[in-house]
């Protein structure tokens, strides 16, 4: 069996942008405990209710608060629904019951990259210490999403298909230093000397699912088909060397959809 390839990457651009919206999209990312190793995320939940949130504890136990709904406390201590207001902070505080026991905890954002959250054990009748979290700027596909024009949306037509180009504003990729394919980073690197008569356009309309059954089946669909060894088989060094990077064992046929235009 060959050597396993050693790959090599270098980070560009922005990996942990703020979220395009600001204001309860903040609560989106992963956060530590100040003065601790407790490390949680939130997300958004793929749901119909609007502005519904789940935090996970990255722990062996890996609790969770299934439903972190946004609360407003009054002066006599009452909660009530309440309209989220962007960038005005201490935000709106969220709430939740943390699954498998009979606490809850409770969250608000103190600014863009820290929060304060507090837990319960008599259903909200009290609340604990006051503890700060600090947010962690992390690789995650949560990032993309918060890009989009509508999160919210977007989240929910995943169970469709995967997060597309068209979901985020390019230009707002392209600044952030995010990779865009050459027919979207408008930087004509396609056809030198060319002028473009209009904006650029995807011909592909098929969509990504990590099962294949469930992606669409296109009528007639047209296939091109290259092989890139030699005569005998073998291939040249460097088609060698590439080789391990793709699927082991390659064979040598390259195979690529035609997409109708």
């Amino acid at each position: 069996s060959g050597a396993a390839p050693r790959l090599c990457s270098e980070l560009r651009g922005n990996p942990s942008p703020r979220a395009r919206h600001g204001g309860s999209d903040h609560l989106v990312g992963h956060w530590i405990v100040g003065g601790s190793e407790i490390v949680f995320n939130i997300r958004r939940r793929a749901t119909r209710e609007r502005g519904v949130f789940r935090l996970s504890y990255l722990s062996s136990s890996q609790t969770t608060i299934d439903w972190l709904r946004a609360v407003s406390v009054g002066s006599d201590g009452a909660a009530g629904s309440s309209s989220d207001i962007v960038g005005t902070y201490p935000g709106l505080w969220y709430s939740g019951l943390i699954v498998g026991t009979q606490m809850q905890a409770r969250l608000r954002l103190l600014g863009v990259d820290l929060l304060m959250i507090q837990y319960s054990e008599d259903s909200g009748e009290t609340w604990g210490e006051e503890k700060t979290a600090q947010r962690i700027p992390t690789l995650s596909p949560v990032q993309a999403v918060m890009l989009a024009d509508n999160p919210e949306d977007a989240i929910n037509s995943m169970t469709k298909h995967a997060l597309d180009y068209t979901d985020c504003g390019t230009s707002l990729l392209e600044n952030l230093g995010w990779y865009l394919p050459p027919e979207l980073s408008h930087q004509d690197v396609l056809y030198k000397g060319l002028k473009r008569s209009c904006d650029p356009e995807l011909v592909s309309a098929s969509h990504f699912r990590l099962n294949p059954k469930m992606e669409g089946v296109e009528n007639q669909p047209y296939y091109l088909a290259t092989y890139v060894g030699e005569k005998d088989g073998s291939f040249c060094r460097k088609l060698n060397e590439v080789s391990k990077l793709l699927d082991c064992p390659f064979d040598g046929l390259c195979v690529h959809k035609v997409p109708k235009l």
